[in-house]
């Protein structure tokens, strides 16, 4: 009973810290929206109190977050003899396996196309 009200914690600490670091991110939005003119730069503008709320939720909430992702201990229980390995290298390939296999080459399409993309933004940047 003890392990499910931890497991139970640990969840929560996780869901709170993601809504603390939303809430965060939507406390900077007035002031990024309110400089529309300025082309949504916010370099050289003082710091709101609305921002300095928002910068603690974040941290507040990536420390959350963290916690919630920690496992949970059991105590002396030794869940090592609970838990097996298995070979599977005669292991059929499923639509699973396939689609895990697709998503991982899109990725690393994404990453190895990053200096190319920046390339292309470089001088408009510099204008």
């Amino acid at each position: 009973m003890e392990t499910q009200s931890r497991l139970t914690r640990h969840a929560l600490a996780f869901w709170f810290g993601v809504f603390y670091i939303v809430a965060g991110v939507s406390c900077h939005l007035p002031d990024y929206i309110s400089h529309h003119g300025q082309h949504f730069r916010l370099s050289g503008t003082p710091i709101t109190n609305m921002m300095l709320f928002g910068m603690f939720l974040i941290v507040a909430g990536i420390a959350a977050a963290a916690y919630g992702l920690f496992p949970v201990r059991t105590g002396a229980k030794d869940l090592s003899a609970e838990y097996q390995l298995h070979a599977i290298d005669d292991a059929r390939l499923t639509g699973r396996h396939w689609g895990l296999v697709a998503v991982l080459g899109i990725a690393l399409i994404v990453d190895v196309m990053k200096p190319a993309t920046i390339s292309f933004a470089v001088p408009g940047m510099r204008a």
